[in-house]
């Protein structure tokens, strides 16, 4: 297994010869925006405009498309928007010639509108403007509802409403022109009495939704709301409408992280949706959604069972165009002349799709890394998970957590049908209420997929951390969580990942594991222990999973070129931990004991030795025995041998670990 989580600090020493030199000016990246036509101007841009053509040829009605923050769900809908959307006069009219307006030059003439008159040419034409038919029906024809749900997040059911409410409220904002054209009809004395009263009472309620952000709005307005401006819009163009929702579930996950009561929240949001997409094919011409997860649509009790979802990583017509797949990523490195791809591909490795067939990386990692020249975790602080330290205290969670961040894959029950009372059983983990039975369990870490936190594998129904950067984000949690929990103290925690990686550059001196066992000890002296004794035939004493599991984080911060906690020769059973540096064709085993002997521990690290028959680069095999007695006081053993194996070559590339 690849020793992947060090130090972001060492792994920028240590490849910095490897970099290119800094974006240039000239070249502009950009990040942080959802406009398409900004994102056109990038340098960085890769076309995803064929993802249009399969929207509107797809047979469903209703589309939901899932998956994590920042993997391009509103700029690809504000693509599809602005190819869709009816371009209009001053007076709200549609033009007569499509062909001289702003959006369609875009499309098909690949000509960005600068304003005052200015437009700037694409490199190359998009790809959509290849199919006349697409064009000629579905570009500029069409109304479009286009409603973000993103920030309406709260930690009150009432902020949430707010947010909502705002929400549809900018919604209407772009389509103001309706209230002049709702006011004309008012006051043409051409039509009846009762026309003019309609327009009015529709007027009163555009108005009520449009202005102080919704907050006159009656909640049957809101219920009503899109459904209403759909009516509206298809009544004035003659033309059904395109209903676009963007993050439609950030309601019901701030409501589900905020111990808020899900319940309300899911009705109140399941009744606009069910009202626009559920009850209203005279108006609706198709809809989409785009969120981070497939949950509150399962989970929804009036059930919009009209909708087609396409989830993250599943092998569908769009997973391709959500995200970076690894052709566009090697193209993009090769037109920025970056150098580290092994580095990169490392830190940033792409999801791969179910079957195995496609990676998807995120983009804002990418773009983020191309502009800044640096392997960090761009992606940190998502938000995900409010209360992880606290989740960590539940054993199910963090034991898993620990043996992802080791490499392993693992073979999890993941649940795609959720209910609303799964919901709330969510609701509970997250907040920590009660025991937590293994099904939370299994709940929370879908949930964690669906957040992109996880990744398929190549073997059915393993699952595993896809890359270093989501690694160094759970072992961050993790390190503050045994930090925190037993008052370790920081200071000596990063002292003992400093002597470890000594004792990897200087493996044949005793000095070098003197310092590491004084490290050790000087950490291990506030902990509080478990006073119980526990037999032999009844597994693993607490403390020593304890200590184990400190010593193995210990480990993973090392600078430690490959890192594995499995072994790999079934008749030898599981080494505790293998360490692997290259450069020093060194190998290390560390077996740890608690309450027995160090000599004890060196003694099994003998039965580990055949791990290192696949790598033959390594010269040299170092094994400790560490034992921490029940006063805390740590003893450690080591001995030096020659790999029997050895080669005299480099690096052995095929014997991964």
């Amino acid at each position: 297994m690849n020793k992947e989580s060090k130090n972001i600090s060492d792994v920028l020493n240590i490849d910095a010869s490897l970099y290119s030199q800094a974006v240039p000016d000239t070249i502009r990246i950009v990040t942080g925006s959802s406009s398409f036509k900004e994102i056109l101007r990038s340098s960085a841009f890769i076309d995803k405009t064929m993802l249009i053509k399969d929207i509107v040829d797809s047979a469903d009605k209703v589309l939901l498309i899932t998956c994590p923050r920042r993997f391009g769900k509103s700029t690809n809908m504000d693509m599809i928007k602005t190819f869709l959307e009816i371009e209009i006069d001053k007076d709200g009219n549609k033009y007569t010639d499509k062909t001289t307006t702003i959006n369609y030059k875009l499309f098909v003439e690949g000509k960005i509108d600068l304003g005052k008159t200015k437009t700037e040419s694409l490199e190359s034409k998009l790809q959509i403007a290849k199919h006349y038919d697409i064009i000629k029906d579905y570009q500029g024809e069409y109304p479009v509802i286009f409603v973000t749900f993103l920030n309406a997040k709260g930690l009150s059911y009432k902020e949430i409403v707010d947010g909502v409410k705002l929400s549809i409220s900018n919604a209407f904002k772009q389509h103001e022109y309706m209230i002049d054209v709702l006011d004309n009809v008012c006051n043409n004395n051409r039509l009846s009495r009762l026309q003019k009263k309609k327009a009015g009472d529709s007027l009163a309620k555009f108005e009520r939704l449009y202005d102080n952000n919704g907050q006159k709005a009656t909640d049957i307005d809101i219920k009503d709301s899109l459904k209403f401006l759909s009516e509206v819009l298809h009544a004035h163009f003659c033309q059904k409408v395109y209903v676009l929702i963007d993050e439609y579930d950030a309601p019901i996950h701030s409501a589900t992280q905020n111990n808020l009561d899900v319940n309300k929240i899911n009705s109140f949001i399941d009744g606009i949706l069910c009202s626009v997409f559920k009850d209203n094919d005279d108006n609706l011409e198709k809809g989409l959604m785009t969120g981070i997860s497939g949950m509150v649509r399962a989970s929804a009790s009036s059930g919009l069972n009209n909708v087609s979802t396409y989830k993250f990583l599943e092998n569908h017509i769009f997973s391709k165009y959500y995200g970076f797949t690894g052709d566009e990523v090697s193209m993009l490195l090769n037109k920025f002349d970056v150098q580290n791809k092994q580095d990169i591909k490392n830190w940033y490795n792409g999801y791969l799709v179910e079957g195995g067939g496609l990676e998807i990386y995120n983009p804002w990692s990418i773009l983020k890394h191309i502009k800044n020249n640096k392997l960090e975790n761009y992606w940190e602080k998502s938000g995900a998970i409010n209360n992880i330290l606290k989740i960590f205290a539940i054993d199910g969670i963090r034991n898993t957590i620990n043996k992802l961040i080791e490499d392993q894959e693992l073979q999890l029950s993941l649940k795609t049908d959720i209910t609303l009372n799964d919901l709330n059983n969510l609701q509970q983990l997250l907040n920590c209420k009660d025991e937590i039975p293994q099904l939370h369990i299994d709940l929370f870490f879908s949930y964690l997929f669906e957040f992109g936190y996880l990744s398929f594998t190549h073997n059915k129904n393993n699952y595993k951390i896809p890359n270093k950067e989501i690694k160094s984000e759970f072992t961050k949690n993790i390190v503050d969580y045994y930090l925190d929990t037993y008052k370790l103290s920081k200071e000596y925690f990063n002292n003992a990942i400093r002597e470890l990686d000594d004792l990897l550059k200087d493996s044949t001196t005793i000095s070098s594991t003197d310092n590491f066992k004084i490290a050790l000890n000087k950490l291990f002296e506030p902990l509080l222990l478990v006073k119980i004794d526990v037999a032999k035939k009844s597994g693993v004493h607490p403390n020593e999973d304890l200590f184990h599991s400190i010593i193995n984080i210990i480990a993973l911060q090392s600078n430690a070129d490959k890192f594995g906690t499995e072994v790999w020769c079934k008749k030898q059973g599981r080494a505790d931990i293998i360490l692997i540096d290259d450069k020093k064709k060194l190998g290390i085993i560390i077996e740890m004991k608690y309450d027995v002997s160090a000599a004890d521990a060196l003694t099994q690290t003998k039965k580990y030795i055949p791990i290192f028959e696949k790598h033959k680069h390594i010269k040299t095999i170092k094994s400790l025995g560490i034992n921490v007695s029940k006063d805390k006081i740590v003893d450690i053993k080591f001995e030096l041998e020659e790999n029997p194996n050895y080669s005299g070559q480099g690096t052995n590339r095929e014997a991964g670990i």
